[in-house]
């Protein structure tokens, strides 16, 4: 495992973009919804966005001391969701990462979360078995 994240032009005319950041297993990933930004985190705690199209900007957006197992980005790609070990859900505004909101609800780890359209309600999923809704999400600003 080398802990890269690749990313292909599906029209098959590019090499790979490759982004570096992490130093363990990448176990979440998301898209903003115009496809120009591309989530990652790891189980390394390193959070981080890349600009695809060689647009430049990104990068480690910082490291926690939790692993990552999924992330979701709001429509306007302003608001990161993440989940993974220790049941929690954490929200962020991208370009303020140390500022996140937490929310316990899993007893376990969370291993997938997902955003409504317009980004106020989540639904996860957990080691517990359990689906849980949160409603009226709002990121710090």
């Amino acid at each position: 495992m080398d802990h890269r994240v690749l990313v292909w032009d599906l029209a098959g005319t590019t090499d790979p973009e490759r982004f570096t950041d992490h130093h363990d297993r990448v176990g979440a990933l998301a898209f903003s919804a115009n496809g120009t930004v591309v989530i990652s985190g790891g189980w390394d705690g390193m959070l981080a966005r890349h600009t695809l199209g060689g647009m430049g900007g990104g990068g480690a957006m910082g490291k926690r001391a939790w692993g990552f197992d999924a992330a979701a980005l709001t429509s306007d790609g302003q608001c990161i969701l993440v989940c993974g070990r220790g049941g929690r859900l954490r929200l962020w505004d991208a370009g303020n990462p140390a500022g996140a909101l937490s929310w316990e609800g899993h007893r376990g780890d969370v291993e997938s979360v997902v955003l409504s359209a317009d980004g106020t309600t989540a639904a996860s999923c957990g080691t517990d078995g359990l689906v849980k809704l949160w409603k009226q999400l709002h990121a710090p600003r």
